[in-house]
């Protein structure tokens, strides 16, 4: 009797699982679906695609390829392949990671017996990449050079199970490291050539010539955060910092229906349960603080990177994650019970929901706060940086800007000019640097 058809495979290999003897006499009269876990145009999916036209050959019917994407090694793919009706006519093309490797790691609705495994099918070629200006040309030198210089590198990784193998790497070579997951090969790329925490904008204002016509407005880890984590081509030097000017709500939501309500239940229901939690985040910032907090708790937890307020809002709605870290765009929805703040992320609680208590209140000596800085390329002239810094005095004062921040961003009011900016900024690096070193 077949448990599920499916081929599955790439990063370790592939499978293949075919019906029962005794269907195969009238197998198949009509279409089969292929199931993947990676977006269309991926190498995965291409693999697929080029499978299905074959199989279509040999089968005499047309071979429909369907992209199942989202979870941990495919594990939303896998879940779905799992309560396929065991005809023949559902398959499976996926990492064998997700059957293999994922049950271990994350409360999945699925185990390894629940497969047929018919035939690995390919090999995936894979690496670690750099970005060619880098100071290194092997894994080796960038480790060596990253415990020379005293820095933690950021790694993207594919899958759990190279994440986990460049964090042994790492523990061997005493270095620290940020991981950030990936959303398949083309999402690393991007990441590795361009930049992250704004990093990328940040180069190019340092470059900028400091006469007030070139000023960034940016959440203030691109300088007090990430020169701690990456080799940038700045550093928190080469910038000057005017003014800040709001503060981003924002907080840790979960599914009403979770059994929990606050960050710190969400961390003892799942030590209890014996469980992993799967953790949506928006920035290596409050990936870095979970990671902490489920270290302090001892509970494992996987990470998946947000694009954005909307899709942490649609993983964890939809079941995805368990806890998604967003900004401003929580308050309408947990007002509309769609969802429930688990912790403001702030050292203060937020006004719109002051029943909710902060991560320190709940024995969590951590805190997340996007907060949004005026700041130039360094050595304004003292006249231009005058003129700048006194527009942003009166723009302090100003009821309309205030209103403007407060009541239709729904951002938190801060301390504007110049004096409180390089003092509090100054110690945010120090904070990110110690941080960094103790991770």
């Amino acid at each position: 009797m077949l448990k599920s058809l499916f081929i599955k495979g790439l990063g370790a290999a592939l499978a293949l699982v075919l019906a029962a003897p005794s269907a195969m006499a009238e197998y198949p009269d009509r279409p089969v679906t292929f199931m993947t876990m990676v977006q269309p145009g991926a190498q995965i999916d291409r693999l697929a695609r080029g499978l299905a036209e074959r199989f279509s050959k040999e089968f005499g019917q047309p071979v429909n390829v369907k992209n199942v994407t989202g979870g941990s090694h495919g594990s939303v793919m896998a879940t779905e392949l799992s309560k396929a009706k065991p005809d023949g006519y559902t398959l499976g093309i996926a990492a064998v990671t997700a059957y293999t490797y994922q049950p271990h790691h994350s409360p999945v609705k699925y185990g390894f017996d629940d497969f047929d495994y018919l035939s690995l099918v390919a090999l995936n070629s894979s690496g670690f990449i750099s970005k060619p200006e880098r100071p290194w040309n092997t894994l080796k030198e960038a480790f060596q050079w990253a415990k020379a210089n005293d820095k933690a590198l950021i790694c993207m990784f594919h899958g759990a199970d190279d994440r986990d193998a460049i964090q042994r790497i790492a523990k061997a070579e005493g270095v620290n490291i940020s991981l950030i997951p990936s959303k398949g090969g083309p999402s690393v790329i991007k990441a590795v050539t361009g930049g992250s925490h704004g990093s990328v904008m940040a180069t190019e204002l340092s470059k900028a010539k400091p006469d007030g016509y070139t000023l960034g407005i940016a959440a203030v880890t691109a300088y007090t955060y990430q020169p701690h984590h990456s080799p940038v081509k700045y550093g928190f030097d080469d910038f000057d910092y005017l003014s800040l000017v709001a503060l981003n709500s924002s907080g840790f939501i979960s599914k009403p229906e979770r059994p929990w309500n606050t960050l710190k239940e969400a961390f003892q229901w799942a030590k209890a349960n014996d469980k992993a939690l799967i953790c949506m985040f928006h920035g290596a910032d409050d990936r870095d603080a979970i990671q902490r907090i489920a270290k302090a708790e001892g509970v494992n937890i996987s990470l998946i990177p947000s694009k954005g307020g909307p899709s942490v809002m649609k993983a964890v709605t939809g079941g995805h994650a368990d806890i998604g870290y967003v900004g401003a765009i929580l308050y309408e929805h947990v007002r509309a019970g769609r969802l429930k703040l688990l912790a403001s992320a702030l050292n203060e609680r937020l006004p719109p929901l002051p029943d909710v208590p902060t991560l320190k209140e709940q024995g969590y000596d951590e805190a997340v706060e996007m907060i949004v800085g005026l700041v130039a390329p360094k050595g304004l002239p003292d006249d231009v940086a005058a003129r700048i810094t006194g527009a942003a005095d009166k723009l302090a004062t100003d009821a309309d800007t205030e209103s403007f921040i407060t009541e239709k961003l729904l951002m938190l009011p801060v301390t504007w000019g110049r004096d409180h900016a390089e003092k509090s900024l100054m110690e945010l690096y120090n904070l990110f640097g110690e941080q960094a070193k103790n991770q």
